[in-house]
Protein backbone atom coordinates (compact mmCIF):
# COMPACT_ATOMS: atom_id res chain seq x y z
CA UNK A 1 0.00 0.00 0.00
CA UNK A 2 1.00 3.67 -0.70
CA UNK A 3 -0.08 6.15 1.50
CA UNK A 4 0.30 9.71 1.05
CA UNK A 5 -1.80 12.57 2.67
CA UNK A 6 -0.62 15.75 1.03
CA UNK A 7 -1.71 18.96 2.49
CA UNK A 8 -0.84 20.37 -0.93
CA UNK A 9 -1.39 20.10 -4.59
CA UNK A 10 1.69 17.53 -5.68
CA UNK A 11 2.55 19.26 -9.19
CA UNK A 12 3.08 16.22 -11.21
CA UNK A 13 2.86 12.67 -9.13
CA UNK A 14 5.84 11.19 -10.42
CA UNK A 15 6.04 9.02 -7.34
CA UNK A 16 2.34 8.00 -7.86
CA UNK A 17 3.22 6.58 -11.25
CA UNK A 18 6.16 4.54 -9.51
CA UNK A 19 4.18 3.20 -6.67
CA UNK A 20 1.26 2.14 -9.84
CA UNK A 21 4.17 0.65 -11.73
CA UNK A 22 5.39 -1.30 -8.49
CA UNK A 23 1.93 -2.72 -8.10
CA UNK A 24 1.09 -0.90 -4.96
CA UNK A 25 -2.74 -0.09 -4.57
CA UNK A 26 -2.29 3.69 -3.77
CA UNK A 27 -4.81 5.87 -0.91
CA UNK A 28 -3.71 9.89 -1.31
CA UNK A 29 -5.40 13.04 -0.96
CA UNK A 30 -8.00 13.87 -3.90
CA UNK A 31 -6.28 17.55 -5.30
CA UNK A 32 -3.46 18.11 -7.79
CA UNK A 33 -1.93 15.59 -10.07
CA UNK A 34 -3.65 12.64 -7.85
CA UNK A 35 -7.02 13.35 -9.37
CA UNK A 36 -5.21 13.33 -13.10
CA UNK A 37 -3.16 10.20 -12.57
CA UNK A 38 -4.87 7.80 -9.92
CA UNK A 39 -7.76 6.78 -11.29
CA UNK A 40 -10.79 4.52 -9.91
CA UNK A 41 -9.87 1.18 -8.92
CA UNK A 42 -5.94 1.42 -8.74
CA UNK A 43 -6.27 3.80 -5.48
CA UNK A 44 -8.80 5.34 -3.25
CA UNK A 45 -8.60 9.50 -3.01
CA UNK A 46 -9.60 10.72 -0.06
CA UNK A 47 -10.77 14.68 0.59
CA UNK A 48 -8.81 16.91 2.02
CA UNK A 49 -11.88 17.91 4.85
CA UNK A 50 -11.46 14.24 5.59
CA UNK A 51 -8.74 13.49 6.73
CA UNK A 52 -10.19 10.47 8.93
CA UNK A 53 -10.83 8.60 5.72
CA UNK A 54 -7.10 7.82 5.42
CA UNK A 55 -7.06 5.49 8.57
CA UNK A 56 -10.60 3.78 7.34
CA UNK A 57 -9.22 3.33 4.02
CA UNK A 58 -5.61 1.91 5.75
CA UNK A 59 -7.61 -0.19 7.97
CA UNK A 60 -9.98 -1.74 5.02
CA UNK A 61 -6.88 -2.30 2.51
CA UNK A 62 -4.87 -4.12 5.67
CA UNK A 63 -8.19 -6.33 6.29
CA UNK A 64 -8.87 -7.21 2.71
CA UNK A 65 -6.58 -8.83 0.88
CA UNK A 66 -8.65 -9.14 -2.23
CA UNK A 67 -9.28 -5.45 -2.40
CA UNK A 68 -5.30 -4.67 -1.97
CA UNK A 69 -4.48 -7.23 -4.91
CA UNK A 70 -7.25 -5.65 -7.15
CA UNK A 71 -6.47 -2.25 -6.69
CA UNK A 72 -2.69 -3.27 -7.11
CA UNK A 73 -3.17 -5.31 -10.00
CA UNK A 74 -5.43 -2.38 -11.99
CA UNK A 75 -2.06 0.68 -11.02
CA UNK A 76 -0.29 -1.77 -12.38
CA UNK A 77 -1.42 -1.83 -16.03
CA UNK A 78 -2.65 1.67 -15.45
CA UNK A 79 0.75 2.98 -14.87
CA UNK A 80 1.62 1.66 -18.38
CA UNK A 81 -0.23 4.92 -19.95
CA UNK A 82 2.87 6.86 -18.36
CA UNK A 83 5.62 4.60 -20.20
CA UNK A 84 8.00 7.39 -21.42
CA UNK A 85 8.54 6.05 -24.83
CA UNK A 86 4.52 5.94 -24.90
CA UNK A 87 4.39 9.73 -23.83
CA UNK A 88 6.94 10.57 -26.44
CA UNK A 89 4.97 8.88 -28.98
CA UNK A 90 1.69 10.81 -28.30
CA UNK A 91 4.01 13.93 -27.68
CA UNK A 92 5.24 13.73 -31.50
CA UNK A 93 2.25 13.20 -33.05
CA UNK A 94 0.65 15.84 -31.42
CA UNK A 95 3.26 18.06 -32.80
CA UNK A 96 3.22 16.80 -35.90
CA UNK A 97 -0.40 17.33 -36.24
CA UNK A 98 -0.40 20.74 -34.62
CA UNK A 99 2.73 21.53 -37.66
CA UNK A 100 -0.06 20.25 -40.58
CA UNK A 101 -2.47 22.80 -39.21
CA UNK A 102 0.03 25.70 -38.88
CA UNK A 103 1.19 24.87 -42.12
CA UNK A 104 -2.44 24.81 -44.18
Amino acid sequence: IFLQPNRSAEPFGLVFVEAMAAGLPIVTTRMGSAEEIVVEGAGLLIDQAQSASFSTSLKSLIKDRSLRQSLGENARRHSKAFDPEIRVEALESALTLANESFQT
